[in-house]
C-alpha cells in the first residue's frame, strides 16, 4: 500500500504517494486542500439549498391569480429544484472530502475514489442541476417573451407541463448516458483505466494503462483481438497471480477529483459529443439573450408610448430599470 514516509521501499517508488494532478482544488493529502474553499463550499451549499427550499415552498403555497403568473410559477418551481440540487452536490462533496480525510492521505484513495459509484452519482447530480437550471431558464425566457408579445395562449399550463417533463427526461438522459454499461459507450466516455497492482506487474510499469500495450500482450499470447475488458481478464487468468491485471476504470465524471467532468480535456473519443454539447449550450444562450432582448424592446416601446401619451416620466424610468436588470442577468448567464 502507498505511504508517505519519503522512503522508497520499491525500486520504482510506487509505495510512495505521488502528487495528485487531478484538479486545482485537490492535493496529494486532501480532496479539497484549501480551508477557505472547503468553508465556502459547505456554507455556500447549505445557503443555496436552504434558500431554494424556503423560496420554493413560498412560491408553491402562493399561486398566482392570473394565467401568466401561474405559467411563470410552474417554471420557477423547477428552477428552485435544480438550483437546490446544486446545494446538495456542494454539501455531498464536502462530506466526501471529510470521509476521505479521515482515511489518510488522498493519494492513497484517489484512483479508487474517482472510479467509485458515489463519484459518478455526484457527477450526475451536478450535471442534472447545472444543465437543468440553464434549460429551464431558457424555457422561461421563451414563455415570458410569448406572453409579452400577446402570444401566451400558445403555452397553456398543460403544454408547459408536457414540455417540462420532456426537457427533464432529456436532461437526465444526458447525465446518465456516459454511465451506461454498454461497451461502445464506455469506449467513448472512459477517462482512464488504472491497474490496481501495477507495482507487481512485470509487463506494465506505469499508470494510467496503455491500452495499446495490453492489446499487444493479448495478441502475442492468444493471436486474436478482443475488448479491453476481455483482454485484461484473459491475461489475469493466464498468470499465476490472478490479480496482476486487476483494474480500476475511471469513467466520464472521474475526470476530476470533484467528479465534475472537464469537457475541454484532451480526449478525442468524444470529440463529436463535445462539439454537439458546445453547439447546444451556445444555441440556448442565443435563445435566452434574444428572448430577453425582445422583452426589453417591447417593454421600452410600450413605456415610451405611455410616457408620450400620458406624460408619465416614471414609466420611462421603469423601462430603463428593466433594461439594466435584464442586461446584468444576460451577462451573468453568459459567464456562468
Amino acid at each position: 500500500s502507498k505511504v508517505c514516509d519519503n522512503v522508497k521501499d520499491c525500486s520504482n517508488g510506487w509505495d510512495e504517494c505521488q502528487e495528485c494532478n487531478v484538479g486545482s482544488l485537490s492535493s496529494s493529502k486532501f480532496l479539497i486542500q484549501s480551508n477557505v474553499v472547503f468553508s465556502f463550499t459547505i456554507l455556500g451549499g447549505l445557503s443555496i439549498f436552504l434558500t431554494n427550499v424556503i423560496v420554493g415552498v413560498e412560491c408553491y403555497r402562493n399561486p398566482s391569480g392570473n394565467s401568466a403568473g401561474s405559467k411563470d410559477r410552474l417554471i420557477r418551481l423547477q428552477v428552485f429544484v435544480y438550483d437546490g440540487l446544486m446545494g446538495v452536490y456542494m454539501c455531498l462533496i464536502v462530506i466526501a472530502a471529510i470521509i476521505l480525510r479521515t482515511k489518510g492521505d488522498f493519494c492513497q484513495y484517489e484512483e479508487m475514489w474517482r472510479s467509485s459509484i458515489p463519484c459518478s452519482l455526484l457527477g450526475v447530480v451536478f450535471s442534472v442541476s447545472s444543465h437543468g437550471s440553464l434549460i429551464t431558464i431558457v424555457f422561461m425566457s421563451v414563455v415570458r417573451c410569448a406572453v409579452c408579445h400577446n402570444r401566451g395562449d400558445v403555452f397553456s399550463e398543460g403544454v408547459i407541463k408536457a414540455i417540462s417533463v420532456a426537457l427533464g427526461i432529456l436532461n437526465i438522459c444526458n447525465a446518465v448516458l456516459p454511465l451506461l454499461p454498454i461497451l461502445e459507450i464506455q469506449d467513448i466516455f472512459r477517462t482512464e483505466i488504472y491497474l490496481a497492482n501495477v507495482q507487481d506487474n512485470p509487463f506494465i510499469s506505469s499508470n494510467p494503462l496503455n491500452m495499446t500495450r495490453v492489446n499487444d500482450l493479448h495478441y502475442k499470447v492468444f493471436e486474436k483481438e478482443d475488448t479491453i475488458y476481455n483482454a485484461l481478464e484473459s491475461l489475469n487468468n493466464l498468470t499465476s497471480n490472478h490479480h496482476m491485471f486487476d483494474y480500476l476504470e475511471i469513467g466520464y465524471y472521474g475526470n476530476t477529483a470533484e467528479c465534475v467532468h472537464n469537457l475541454f480535456s484532451s480526449k478525442t473519443s468524444f470529440e463529436t459529443f463535445k462539439l454537439s454539447y458546445c453547439a447546444c449550450i451556445s444555441l440556448m444562450l442565443v435563445v435566452l439573450n434574444a428572448s430577453y432582448i425582445l422583452i426589453v424592446r417591447s417593454d421600452v416601446r410600450g413605456k415610451a408610448e405611455l410616457a408620450r401619451v400620458g406624460g408619465r416620466q416614471n414609466a420611462a424610468d421603469t423601462a430603463t430599470y428593466l433594461t439594466v436588470k435584464v442586461t446584468l442577468m444576460i451577462i451573468t448567464q453568459f459567464f456562468s
